[in-house]
């Protein structure tokens, strides 16, 4: 598989560029430290405990997003799936002055170099702590061995937490503490169904097979929990009780014991893109989670749970890895309070905070508002003369007729449709002139609203939406007195809302003319024949401006009618033969 197209700079490896567009972007808020790769937001010179965290790019917004009061101090970037080094770690620690709360993931590498940048910084006398994330439960604690549990989009709750009590003037240690109490509650499990593409990279990722989906998948790539069929046998939802179920047993620490979710209790979460599921995607695995979160049903834990904050989004990613994440937290009064609280680090999207187990007053739905009353609605205007509904058939009928002709034209410079649609309403005008529909009574103005709801209903298309536009504004035109400008209305509504103008190949080149006959009282005899010169003459437009025409190559529409324009020149004509018109 050759490596995956992407917008890269010369050197897909440096993180340069991205770190400027945050400079770029944020020129009163964020300052990078000269000699290395450290934001600061510009509270960071407040008396306050700083809050300090980082790690290797490539998980954007992760972790200069999160740079704001009320969160982070300090963001410590790294290269490309890289530990920050421990030189640009303690910088960062100088830089801030104060007490400095360092929030770490649980790899290797950051352990390893944030923690050497702590003890460092603790033999100069700084006033340093360390918080360390592993909310990852694809491997179980038995399993796990000496790296132990990854540590996932579950940091950003951490982060949140303790920058908000670090912004309501907690101290260090009792920053520290509502660090741990939130590191230990939330609980992360992540699914992809396709690895990640690494800029700078030699040779393309490892793909994933068309019918696998890794279930636990790292944020770097590394090997999940199991690979497992996709689709699953339970679809999406199959999926989502899938990776709850697994959050809920590995259990969650509370004042120092392992234990899991109750039923009627309040958690919050997260619902975490890695990169590459669409907005739409996102939502769909999003009301899925909280609905099973919130029925117990065939659940382990049984009862349905609150679920009081819905956060869904970019927040940990790895680059364009096709997957997302759930973090579930627990969340008493005071940890929620802590999320509730303001920041305005970009990447934090506040949740609308609701534990009532009640249903969500947002799922009721708001009475439709109640349609004019039928009489209302249609009438108006002078009665339907016979010679008009007679006028109407044989405008019909001319249609049928030019079935063959208009397909053919529309074949040549369209998408062959035009004389299906236009048969479709001509069809279905016609059953219901024969079932009675429109006697004169109802008055013009219902009969244009009847045709529009006859030509709404059957035709379909770009075509058949003109044409109702056309007829409801003649409509309106009818029932506010101005009979006589019916038609001008109906056509300047199309062009309004279609775009299209003398000129463009459409149907407005019979329209427009036909109508500037009608503003000058002309008869309509004279309009179906202005009509009928300006279909004819789009046969010699040689490019197209609307319409699927348009994508034709100019020369290639030459001598070829618009078939829209032939069929309004076709409708005019047979109004204007038909006698009493």
């Amino acid at each position: 598989m050759p490596p995956a197209k992407k917008f890269w700079s010369s050197d897909p490896s440096s993180i340069a560029p991205f770190l400027r567009s945050l400079l770029l972007s944020r020129p009163g808020s964020l300052a990078k430290l000269e000699g290395c790769d450290v934001l600061l937001h510009s509270s960071y010179s407040s008396p306050k405990v700083h809050l300090l965290s980082g790690g290797g790019s490539g998980h954007e917004p992760a972790h200069a997003g999160f740079l704001g009061a009320g969160m982070l101090s300090g963001a410590i970037c790294g290269g490309v799936f890289a530990s920050p080094s421990v030189a640009s770690v303690l910088a960062g620690v100088r830089a801030v002055g104060g007490p400095a709360l360092l929030i770490v993931k649980n790899y290797t590498g950051d352990r390893l170099n944030f923690g050497m940048a702590a003890e460092m910084a603790g033999a100069e006398e700084r006033d340093v702590a360390v918080v360390v994330v592993s909310d990852d439960v694809a491997i179980s604690v038995e399993k796990q061995g000496l790296a132990g549990a990854r540590g996932l989009a579950g940091t950003v709750f951490v982060r949140k937490c303790a920058g908000a009590a670090a912004a309501k003037g907690a101290t260090l240690e009792e920053v520290r503490g509502f660090a741990e109490r939130a590191a230990g509650a939330v609980r992360t499990l992540g699914v992809s169904l396709e690895n990640v593409d690494v800029p700078g990279a030699a040779g393309a990722k490892e793909a994933l097979g068309e019918d696998v989906m890794e279930i636990g998948m790292g944020i770097h790539g590394e090997p999940g929990r199991e690979r497992a069929t996709f689709p699953h046998a339970g679809g999406l939802d199959g999926i989502v009780a899938e990776v709850l179920k697994t959050i809920y047993e590995y259990g969650y620490q509370k004042e120092g014991e392992t234990t899991r979710w109750r039923g009627g209790e309040e958690v919050s979460v997260l619902i975490n893109n890695l990169g590459g599921c669409s907005v739409f995607e996102m939502g769909t695995i999003a009301e899925a989670v909280v609905r099973t979160l919130e029925s117990g049903e065939g659940t382990p834990w049984g009862e349905p749970l609150r679920v009081s904050r819905i956060y869904v989004g970019s927040y940990m990613t790895s680059f364009d890895m096709h997957g997302f994440s759930i973090s579930v937290m627990p969340t008493d009064d005071e940890l929620g309070g802590l999320l509730d609280a303001p920041t305005d680090a970009p990447a934090w999207v506040p949740a609308e905070h609701y534990s009532s187990a009640e249903p969500r007053p947002s799922l009721r739905p708001l009475p439709a508002p109640a349609a004019a009353a039928a009489e209302d609605a249609v009438s108006g205007g002078p009665p339907v003369s016979p010679a008009a509904l007679a006028a109407l058939r044989s405008a019909c009928d001319a249609l049928l007729a030019l079935e063959p002709q208009l397909t053919e034209w529309d074949t040549l410079v369209g998408d062959g449709d035009c004389g299906l649609t236009m048969s479709r309403g001509a069809r279905e005008i016609l059953s219901r002139l024969d079932a009675g529909s429109w006697r004169g009574e109802e008055g013009t103005a219902g009969l244009f609203t009847g045709l529009a709801e006859a030509v709404g209903s059957s035709m379909g298309g770009t075509s058949g939406v003109l044409l109702e536009l056309f007829l409801r504004r003649a409509a309106t035109a009818v029932r506010e007195g101005d009979v006589r400008g019916a038609y001008v209305a109906g056509v300047d509504a199309v062009m309004f809302y279609g775009g299209a103008k003398v000129g463009y190949r459409t149907m407005v080149d019979a329209l427009q003319p036909a109508a500037e006959v009608a503003k000058e009282g002309g008869s309509a005899q004279e309009m179906a024949a202005a009509a009928e010169k300006g279909a004819e003459a789009t046969a010699h437009i040689q490019k197209a401006l609307a319409g699927r025409s348009n994508y034709i190559r100019e020369g290639g529409l030459d001598g070829i009618p618009d078939p829209g324009a032939k069929a309004v020149a076709a409708i005019l004509t047979a109004i204007a033969n038909t006698e009493g018109m």
